[in-house]
């Protein structure tokens, strides 16, 4: 007999639903209150979600964000990826809280959503829909990504975000809002984001609408898993928990958790502000503030990566000061110190990757 999930659709969307979502339905989970979970989520109004370790003054003009009302959320601690539209015909959401039973590994829980949406893809159209690991599923011949997957572990289980792209995105003021550096497509086929984006529309000309999305969905979960979906909706539970959770991720604290302009306020007039990106598996930035001499005083890492445990990166951090921008070795050493310490995990970046960072941090300086 398969295994019982729930199925949510919910079309009430908002910038912080995604992150309080996801968290609500997870606690539940672990709780063993709630099964296995599948939550669709459509947005009626345009916003936007980032991750955790975007620097948010360099990433976006708040001003224009402030002018035309759009709401930006912080992913919760931790939880990496980039800037992502909630567009109402250019996005849907799918979000997933799933035991190691069906997905005994991080590897596992990334290859089988990944198989499992690239079905959603063809159903909808994308014939040649396919799954690149760890988390993107594409249109072969453009090389224009349809839909994306991201995992966090919790508690001994799994959340699982999948950004989607039914189709354009209308709203142009969110591209205007966001400040998607070029270093982002540097290895991919298409290098603008007006060629990436379009997702399902760009590729058969149609643009499904929510209900055909999450229909999709429903079967291609279903057939992939070996599971059966039931119908269902937030327990009050649930509910509540995202009210508090909302709080957490609207307030001012968490909004500017990374801020070049707050962490480096009230800096010596003599002190410059390096800042370097590196494209490596993920986008890894560094944000150094360094004295006449060279001599590091404050730094932060940013850009699209995931890291955890957190207060490991912010130890890492703290580690730099004091030492010369100049000293690759040193600041080297302090890198691979925390590659040594129980439970640290990145998304693929290595520890030559952050020093990349930094010395183009450093390269900056010079121009």
């Amino acid at each position: 007999m398969a295994k019982e999930w729930r199925f949510i659709l919910d079309v009430e969307g908002t910038a912080a639903k995604p992150l309080t979502a996801s968290m609500s339905l997870l606690s539940s989970r672990a709780a063993n209150k709630t099964p296995n979970t599948a939550l669709v989520m459509y947005w009626p109004k345009p916003c936007i979600t980032f991750g955790y370790f975007q620097d948010i003054d360099t990433d976006f003009d708040l001003e224009l964000a402030k002018k035309y009302n759009i709401e930006l959320a912080r992913r919760m601690e931790g939880m990496g990826g980039g800037t992502i539209f909630l567009d109402t015909h250019g996005f849907m959401g799918l979000a997933m809280s799933v035991d190691k039973e069906t997905y005994p590994t991080m590897k596992d829980a990334f290859n089988r959503t990944g198989e499992a949406l690239t079905e959603v893809y063809r159903m909808l159209g994308v014939e040649d829909a396919k799954y690149y690991p760890p988390d993107d599923v594409r249109a072969e011949a453009s090389g224009r990504k349809v839909g994306a997957v991201g995992i966090t572990e919790l508690f001994g289980y799994y959340i699982v975000n999948s950004s989607n792209m039914p189709g354009y995105i209308r709203d142009d003021i969110l591209i205007k809002v966001a400040k998607i550096p070029a270093e982002k497509f540097k290895d991919k086929k298409l290098k603008t984001f007006d060629e990436y984006q379009g997702g399902v529309e760009a590729e058969t000309g149609y643009c499904p609408n929510p209900y055909e999305f999450a229909g999709a969905v429903y079967k291609a979960f279903e057939d992939i898993l070996g599971i059966e979906f039931k119908p269902g909706w937030y327990t009050k539970e649930e509910l509540d928990q995202m009210a508090l959770l909302n709080m957490k991720a609207m307030s001012e604290e968490h909004t500017f958790a990374r801020s070049s302009k707050r962490k480096f306020a009230g800096a010596p007039k003599d002190y410059k502000v390096a800042i370097g990106k590196y494209k490596a598996r993920k986008l890894v930035e560094s944000r150094i503030l360094v004295d006449p001499k060279g001599v590091i005083k404050d730094m932060f890492f940013a850009g699209d990566f995931y890291a955890k445990p957190v207060p490991i990166l912010r130890e890492m951090e703290e580690s730099f000061k004091g030492v010369s921008i100049n000293d690759d070795d040193a600041m080297l050493k302090k890198i691979k110190a925390a590659y040594e310490k129980p439970g640290w995990e990145t998304s693929e970046i290595s520890p030559e990757d952050f020093l990349k960072a930094l010395i183009a941090g450093r390269e900056s300086l010079k121009k």
